[in-house]
């Protein structure tokens, strides 16, 4: 069997070719969810993660799924629910002013809430929804939290109008709270696992 992996950034092909290169039965493609560079019914299935929150057209995406994965094909989607966020903060408005401007970094923040009608619009069955939960109680370099700040941070001053300072201050405060053993992050993704009617 083969494997084809595509994205539109190039410097995410270029990690994804890196990792795989002793793999001779993968191979990577530019191109968008809107138009996938594929034939009708080619695939057995399709592993989609984290990319759906950042598109603008559901349904062209969904009708390219359904189109690319052969009868009986299955799908397996990841999102994450932003609104699942909870984020210790000692200056909540603050942190909740951070989250509001993050959330403009995705066509839709809160997808999950609707992909299981858009899927079966598009013509799926759901066979299976369940949650994947982030959980953080600490503050190492190593935890996801931690590296989402280093995100956050630069995107909210650049895009969002949060003042330098601000985010600033924000990170400084996770980073006492992680010193001082009250750190807490918690954040939901949600996995729906769906199939293309037929054999």
């Amino acid at each position: 069997g083969a494997v084809s992996g595509v994205d539109k950034s190039a410097p995410m092909l270029a990690l994804a070719e890196k990792r795989c290169a002793s793999q001779p039965q993968v191979s990577f493609r530019e191109a968008d969810a809107l138009s996938l560079p594929f034939e009708d019914g080619g695939f057995d299935a399709a592993i989609i993660s984290q990319v759906y929150e950042y598109v603008t057209d559901m349904e062209a995406a969904l009708e390219e799924l359904y189109r690319v994965l052969r009868p009986g094909g299955r799908a397996l989607i990841m999102d994450t629910d932003w609104g699942s966020l909870v984020w210790n903060a000692q200056d909540a408005a603050r942190a909740e002013r951070i989250f509001k401007a993050w959330d403009a970094h995705l066509a839709d923040p809160h997808l999950p809430r609707r992909l299981s009608t858009l899927l079966k619009v598009a013509g799926f069955e759901i066979a299976s929804v369940r949650v994947l939960p982030l959980l953080n109680t600490e503050y190492p370099a190593e935890n996801y939290s931690h590296g989402m700040v280093s995100v956050i941070v630069p995107f909210v001053i650049r895009k969002g109008g949060v003042p330098k300072e601000e985010a600033k201050a924000w990170a400084e405060d996770l980073m006492a709270l992680g010193e001082r053993g009250e750190y807490f992050f918690s954040l939901n993704r949600y996995v729906f696992l769906a199939r293309k009617p037929g054999a």
